[in-house]
């Protein structure tokens, strides 16, 4: 791509559309997407360095766009990239609707093999944390994300193990009229992700991977030292009916006044095709759901039930991307 090309983040069209297209990604919260209109703009930006130094206010439009595609690219990223996300702006996942951080983290741990390495990039990230001064409460003495966690440790101790403790430090916070109902939702999320940082990942409750195993002829999942029984779900057995492989979203390219490039048109998935089955033998079985329901939210419930590798995960994940899409194409037309 020429460097004439990259000139169009500087049109105020490209710039209405790169809006929209990165709007869809985190509705439809699609990582693959997200990772890959992350590196293509990365490259445009750095090659209009020189007007986005002289124009902020598209400097700050575009590094938006920018954290916006790394928190959900967040798997993806690499370990420098990471830090420096959680040091700089942890607290921008507050403006991403229904962001879960838990599973994001996770699949990262997930895709690096020895525990050791999982166990180092913890203390690093705790690190990071411990350092970042973005303002996470207004009107309370303490303010940033370090002072917090500083004062938290202080209080609780750094494995957080007293749970009584936790309860009444956090009900302090709760009852205190310098604190909104957000500010404390969002010092919970930096608490509950500081603990588990705190808890290394060869310890039973610690351990992301989840296994599968027969009891008395139920079916569990063992899942951070717990082992829990699970149900039949309709909601899997049709994503997993639907489930294609070679399913992409519908591209849009940057070399044709578009935004991502390298991409094929959506294929034409058959209603006909037969249902996916894991390698497994038992298929994971899930709580079953009251009717009323919403699907999507069942399926991003259930989603946790199964590891990222597994058949069922893709195949859960795919589905509410279509539905998350198809909720947006009806929400745009009203």
């Amino acid at each position: 791509m020429t460097d004439t090309k990259y000139k169009k983040i500087l049109e105020k069209s490209y710039q209405d559309l790169a809006a929209d297209v990165v709007a869809g990604i985190v509705v439809a919260d699609d990582q693959p997407k997200a990772f890959q209109f992350l590196r293509i703009l990365e490259k445009a930006l750095e090659a209009n360095f020189q007007e986005l130094k002289e124009d902020i206010n598209l400097a700050h439009f575009y590094q938006d766009l920018i954290l916006k595609l790394e928190f959900i690219a967040l798997p993806s990223l690499d370990e420098k990239e990471m830090l420096s996300l959680f040091k700089n702006n942890f607290c921008y996942q507050f403006n991403l609707d229904d962001y879960n951080l838990e599973r994001r983290i996770n699949t990262k741990f997930l895709s690096i093999l020895p525990i050791e390495d999982r166990n180092n990039l913890k203390e690093e990230l705790k690190k990071t944390l411990l350092e970042n001064a973005e303002e996470i409460t207004k009107n309370f003495e303490i303010k940033t994300v370090r002072d917090w966690l500083k004062n938290y440790t202080s209080k609780i101790g750094l494995e957080a193990s007293d749970k009584l403790a936790r309860a009444q430090y956090m009900m302090g916070l709760k009852g205190d009229k310098n604190i909104s109902t957000e500010e404390y939702e969002h010092l919970k999320i930096l608490f509950d992700f500081f603990d588990k940082l705190n808890i290394s990942s060869d310890a039973p409750n610690g351990l992301e991977e989840e296994y599968t195993m027969m009891i008395n002829g139920k079916l569990h999942i063992f899942r951070k030292g717990v082992l829990e029984p699970v149900h039949e779900s309709r909601a899997v057995e049709e994503a997993l009916k639907n489930y294609s492989p070679t399913e992409k979203l519908i591209p849009i390219d940057i070399e044709n006044d578009d935004v991502l490039s390298d991409t094929k048109p959506l294929p034409v998935v058959s209603k006909d095709l037969p249902v996916a089955t894991s390698s497994s033998s038992e298929t994971p079985t899930i709580p079953e759901k009251q009717k009323n329901i919403p699907r999507t939210t069942e399926l991003e419930e259930i989603l946790d039930s199964y590891s990222p590798v597994s058949l069922e995960y893709k195949a859960i994940s795919q589905e509410i991307m279509r539905l998350k899409k198809t909720e947006a194409r009806k929400n745009a037309k009203r």
